[in-house]
């Protein structure tokens, strides 16, 4: 008679029970890395060109949702056990948040000069 037979279940491992409290911690709130760092990496393009003035706005939108992201995360944090807290996942997303916002901060100030040199010269 095999284990499933008799009805045992397996205990799920640590790696996964920590997986899950990650998850549940971050389910409250949405965090599209990719669709950001794309919209990102089209904005710091975007601020070497002449159409960087026009971009304040969005650029400003996007950096208030990475920083809402990351202060979620930051009041979830002390809720979290020691281990979720360790884990590569969690602190991956953390630092993954706040490279982006610090480059999306970048992005803004050049979008901003931008505009204001542009009205200087319109």
């Amino acid at each position: 008679m095999s284990s499933q037979e008799r009805g045992r279940v397996r205990a799920p491992t640590r790696d996964r029970v920590i997986g899950w409290e990650v998850a549940d911690a971050l389910e409250g709130v949405a965090i599209p890395m990719r669709e950001w760092r794309s919209q990102s990496i089209k904005f710091q393009m975007l601020s070497r060109t002449p159409r960087a003035a026009c971009q304040v706005d969005a650029v400003a939108s996007l950096l208030g949702q990475v920083a809402d992201a990351r202060r979620h995360i930051e009041r979830v944090a002390p809720h979290l056990s020691s281990a979720a807290v360790g884990d590569s996942r969690f602190r991956d997303k953390v630092r993954s948040l706040m490279q982006l916002e610090r480059q999306l901060e970048t992005t803004h100030r050049l979008c901003k000069a931008a505009a204001k040199s542009a009205k200087a010269y319109g």
